[in-house]
């Protein structure tokens, strides 16, 4: 393999979700690689599920003691680590591998288990062989989600972990982060059921805080008390390394383009949509703030919109509407459902605006 890069600019975390099969293991290192470059810190989360196998086990053993469950979670963790190292070391790529066990593990921790908090000062110190790694264009590959007490126990940094324990190395190495996940960056909700949205290119600490709040949690909680002005963090996916959100302390929240990912869904909705005047949505009333939305996607989709002769005032009435344009009945109750949905979510991208402004 092609080694790219005399430095390791990037800190890249792999989470368990884009680790769902051991063909997976190779798709990481190609497309870090090809993307970014080589060496780097890859902090790795444990196979997809893995976890989670792990405590049901830990838990029907009747194992209940906090610390204990963290030294057993550790090794879904570690084995991933060690596997992406040999991995890595196979290709021709020189690999310093890090986890609990070994003795110059760099993440010390409070003694919270389940829940630990990484101790900045002591932690700066330890990363100092990781440093000397990285100089001399070493890879490092780092168990995410875990910790270490001072007195040498093994701790877990709570769901999501591996968010934190990249950050905390970025911003300690001043290195910068790209959080490789199942989707490409931060939507203004679930983006596994919007892909035809459009994603957020930027957005402050306190905007995506308020997103997981609101039940898209895509970036740790904790982990984002760690991002400092200094911090460059980004979330994407591993088809995507140089894309998706920045995520910045002070950034100014904003919407990128529809993704590549949902070209080929916003060509069939605006064939669907062909003909028929988005402007009926008025008929869902000041309820949902029509004017200001329809502006939005028209800005964002291209989409042609006049405002009807006639102006609908219910949904019953939005199928009538539909036939008078010669479109199928049927098609009026999808439409209405398509501009409810659109609405909505533009009201939450507005208030995010608002906030900013």
């Amino acid at each position: 393999m092609t080694r790219k890069g005399t430095k390791a600019p990037y800190v890249v975390k792999v989470g368990g979700s884009v680790l769902a099969t051991p063909l997976d293991i190779g798709h990481v290192i190609e497309s870090i690689n090809d993307s970014l470059g080589l060496p780097a810190v890859i902090v790795v989360s444990a196979m997809k599920g893995e976890t989670d196998r792990l405590f049901s086990t830990a838990l029907g053993a009747g194992i209940t003691s906090p610390d204990a469950v963290d030294s057993i979670l550790a090794q879904g963790e570690v084995t991933t680590c060690r596997i992406l190292g040999a991995a890595l070391e196979h290709r021709g790529i020189d690999t310093k591998v890090l986890t609990p066990y070994d003795g110059e593990w760099p993440i010390i921790t409070d003694d919270r288990f389940g829940d630990a908090t990484p101790l900045l000062d002591m932690t700066d110190a330890a990363l100092d062989k990781v440093r000397e790694a990285l100089d001399k264009g070493t890879t490092v590959v780092m168990s995410g989600f875990l910790g270490m007490t001072g007195d040498g126990r093994i701790t877990t940094l709570g769901r999501g972990g591996s968010d934190l324990s990249a950050i905390l190395v970025g911003r300690l190495l001043g290195l910068r982060v790209v959080l490789a996940k199942d989707v490409d960056g931060c939507y203004p909700d679930d983006p596994k059921r919007a892909v035809r949205n459009a994603r957020f290119s930027t957005m402050s600490t306190k905007d995506i805080l308020t997103l997981a709040k609101n039940g898209s949690p895509i970036v740790q909680r904790k982990a984002l008390d760690f991002i400092d002005e200094g911090t460059h963090v980004s979330v994407t996916c591993l088809d995507d390394l140089r894309g998706g959100t920045v995520v910045e302390t002070k950034a100014r929240t904003t919407l990128d383009e529809v993704p590549p990912s949902g070209q080929k869904e916003l060509a069939r909705l605006r064939e669907r949509l062909r003909g028929v005047d988005l402007a009926m949505a008025s008929l869902l009333g000041e309820r949902f703030h029509v004017a200001r939305e329809i502006y939005d996607i028209k800005r964002r989709y291209g989409l042609s919109l006049r405002v009807p002769d006639q102006e609908i005032k219910n949904t019953e009435n939005f199928t009538e509407a539909c036939a008078r344009l010669g479109l199928p009945r049927e098609l009026g109750t999808s439409l209405i459902r398509t501009i409810i949905d659109e609405s909505l979510r533009i009201q939450r991208v507005l208030q995010v605006r608002e906030r900013e402004d």
